[in-house]
């Protein structure tokens, strides 16, 4: 980052709030304080639920609309041994909620078929392809995972078919709901706690099946819906950090042959020992989507359903050989679109950049990080045969769902949200399309300079940094949507010992000191970061670093600049 990052500071607790944390350290400090009002945490028992989340308070799956139709058929179906076919999206939270039904209805007795669309040939959502396969190998009843809610002709074509649908999905549903046994889908109803992902609702399912069946859920299953909701992004509150903070203990203990292969090719072991949601978003993650991104996603399905470690361990292997061409794929893209958009004299409002012929899949991270690195709303287009596919990725107050959406007649398919969105246009409607979403963009960010913007939890001196800072804050994990890891702010502090590190020289590695309190510091991707010839101030997370069995405490910079102090 740079000087073109503006800190944000939260409105500050009331005079007089206070907590009491009880065994988590008792009347809490300014610093916990601050962290927990500032992620809407107001009461004791709030307090005390959020730093130790337990599967025990998790909600019941019958919860959850549809749920009493959708477990009562599906455990039916095993039992009486139809033929249950799973048609699981091809992302990780689609994988691992197929992987959990997969598993719970082979446990049941029931004979699973899943099915996982490709991405290129099929895109999202419950496919014709995959109803005809399920068809021809005698499937009398579809779960859907993490995808469906919009399925109407769809799921009419089962039916037609003498096929029953259930669907299990977390995507905002359209006015008309298909015509499915049940939509079990947590938005549907009138007051969901926190919106599971696609994995969590699988995992819901799968426990409502277990409890009527009177028999017990694989433990798992919760590292598998953790896995899920980590890397599709859901906000790690309520349900979902119960399920990520128990998933990722299971994690680190696990026997699963798929999930011990792939954590042995992402990392040394000790890394597993305490998995965090950074090292699943980092590395189980990415891996677990490269063979969808560039093909097809079968392997990743097979990984994550073999009992056999020897084929787990090749599937492992393939997987990683898959993320590395991926990584580099997307390297050589990133590089060929920061010199297109350094060619183009107009469309300023907007990033945006066309290739031919590449994998739909690399599109969106590619969007991602031009937009990061721009601040403008971005979006990444491949042409194959007259076909342009388009992935978006928007900024602050941009809504780029809305702004395609006003060029919908132009679009033959498209969907998603006012921060991430897809389409798909005639490549002679791409310029039309293009133009329009830059024209509103102008319009909507006028006067708006190109900046991202950093929340900012708390700031202090470093002479009141203790080791209960780095305590409190570790309690706050895992961290992800809705809970991010927590930033500080330091000013007047003095730099040495500073040099770049890794490829190209593209992170910053140094020690701050200020007071007589000094600490290293790391800064990913900071390595361009203008110091000046004074002291500097800081944002950072306080993170620990282990290095052969060594743990010693560290900054993680966030972002770094000149500071308009004059000495530390």
């Amino acid at each position: 980052m740079s000087n073109s990052v503006v800190w944000r500071f939260p409105e500050p607790p009331p005079d007089g709030f206070r907590l009491d944390l009880g065994s988590f350290g008792g009347p809490s400090g300014p610093f916990a304080t601050r962290l927990l009002y500032n992620r809407g945490i107001r009461t004791d028992r709030q307090a005390r639920d959020f730093l130790d989340p337990d599967l025990r308070g998790l909600s019941r799956p019958f919860d959850l609309p549809d749920m009493d139709a959708a477990s009562s058929r599906l455990l039916s179906a095993a039992a009486s041994g139809e033929r249950i076919g799973v048609f699981g999206d091809f992302d990780v939270d689609g994988l691992t909620g197929t992987a959990i039904l997969v598993d719970t209805i082979t446990r049941l007795g029931g004979d699973a078929l899943p099915y996982i669309p490709h991405r290129e040939k099929e895109g999202h959502g419950l496919s014709i392809e995959g109803i005809r396969h399920f068809g021809d190998a005698g499937v009398s009843l579809i779960v859907t995972v993490d995808t469906g809610t919009d399925a109407v002709e769809e799921v009419d074509t089962a039916a037609r078919a003498g096929i029953d649908t259930i669907i299990t999905d977390h995507h905002v549903a359209t006015d008309t709901l298909p015509a499915a046994v049940a939509v079990v889908n947590p938005g549907l109803s009138s007051s969901p706690d926190t919106p599971l992902t696609g994995a969590g609702v699988a995992f819901m399912l799968s426990r409502a099946v277990f409890e009527l069946d009177g028999s017990e859920q694989p433990s798992f299953h919760t590292a598998l819906a953790a896995l899920g909701t980590i890397a599709d992004r859901g906000s790690l509150r309520e349900d979902n950090r119960r399920i990520a903070k128990a998933g990722l203990a299971e994690l680190g203990r696990t026997d699963h042959a798929g999930l011990q292969a792939l954590m042995q090719v992402s990392g040394p072991d000790s890394r597993w020992k305490n998995p965090t949601a950074d090292s699943v978003a980092f590395q189980l993650a990415p891996r677990l989507n490269a063979p969808g991104r560039l093909d097809d996603a079968a392997p990743s399905l097979d990984l994550l359903t073999t009992e056999d470690p020897d084929r787990a361990h090749e599937l492992a292997g393939f997987l990683d050989s898959c993320n590395l061409r991926r990584r580099r794929m997307g390297d050589e893209l990133l590089r060929e679109a920061e010199t297109q958009i350094g060619s183009q004299s107009g469309r300023n409002a907007i990033a945006a950049v066309t290739f031919q012929d590449v994998p739909s899949g690399l599109l969106g991270p590619l969007a991602g990080r031009l937009c990061e690195t721009t601040g403008l709303p971005a979006i990444a287009v491949s042409v194959t045969d007259g076909e342009a596919r388009g992935s978006a990725r928007s900024v602050p107050g941009f809504d780029i769902h809305s702004a395609l959406k006003s060029s919908e007649s132009l679009l033959t398919r498209f969907g998603g949200h006012a921060r991430a969105a897809g389409f798909s246009t005639p490549e002679t409607s791409l310029e039309a399309v293009l133009d329009a979403v830059n024209e509103k963009a102008e319009w909507d960010l006028m006067g708006v300079e190109p900046h991202r913007e950093l929340m900012v939890d708390y700031e202090t001196s470093f002479a009141e940094l203790t080791a209960s800072t780095w305590d409190f804050a570790r309690l706050l994990s895992p961290f992800g949507e809705g809970n991010p890891e927590p930033v500080i702010v330091s000013r007047g502090l003095n730099a040495y010992n500073v040099r770049t590190v890794g490829g190209g020289g593209q992170h910053l590695r140094l020690d701050l000191e200020a007071g007589g309190y000094s600490y290293p510091a790391i800064g990913f991707r900071l390595g361009q970061a203008p110091l000046g010839s004074g002291v500097v101030d800081a944002a950072f997370t306080p993170t620990e670093n282990l290095w052969r069995g060594r743990r010693t405490r560290e900054l993680s910079l966030v972002d770094i600049r000149p500071s308009d102090q004059r000495s530390a």
